[in-house]
């Protein structure tokens, strides 16, 4: 049976110290794997924000090399996301969502809410949640509640040491 997993994660971790953003990516790819092999994880869902979101994306397509049966989905919360951005984060974007399996768009344009509105939708259309995720209130949090709440399979990966708790895993694993 094949499985769909959501990311969520800090935008902060796009300005990490190169090592560091090495440890986070081989972590995420590990844990990747383990979906993979171990719950039959197929479809990785990304909302392509700077940060954890296109870490995450850029492991999935890393993944794929060996795995060509791994599809990456880009959820992009409206067509201009990137309005604001510099140069160099465009041209990583553009570069995931050309390699992308699927582009999904929920709307011509950014409003408030947009953003929620994507992290919901990638919830729902998952059955479980990789959370890069360090404690800190925003919509990474906002992210990881709404999964708690709709009874969703969680691994989180604490961007600071690199640490993976599989606990909101248990119980729910055998589900699948």
């Amino acid at each position: 049976m094949e499985h769909t997993c959501a990311f969520t994660g800090h935008r902060y971790l796009c300005r990490i110290p190169k090592t560091k953003y090495q440890y986070l990516l081989n972590a995420v790819k590990h844990n990747i794997y383990e979906l993979y092999i171990s719950c039959g994880v197929r479809t990785f869902l990304t909302g392509m924000a700077l940060g954890a979101d296109m870490l995450c994306a850029q492991a999935v397509l890393d993944m794929r090399r060996s795995y060509p049966d791994i599809k990456l989905v880009c959820v992009l919360p409206c067509l201009n996301q990137t309005q604001l951005w510099n140069d160099a984060d465009r041209a990583k974007y553009r570069r995931i969502i050309n390699c992308a399996s699927k582009v999904i768009c929920l709307s011509d344009s950014y409003y408030d809410g947009c953003m929620q509105a994507r992290n919901k939708y990638m919830v729902s259309h998952a059955d479980m949640l990789l959370a890069v995720y360090d404690g800190r209130c925003g919509g990474t949090q906002n992210t990881y509640r709404c999964a708690k709440r709709s009874r969703k399979a969680i691994i989180r990966i604490n961007p600071k040491d690199y640490s993976t708790d599989w606990s909101d895993f248990s119980g729910v694993l055998f589900r699948y």
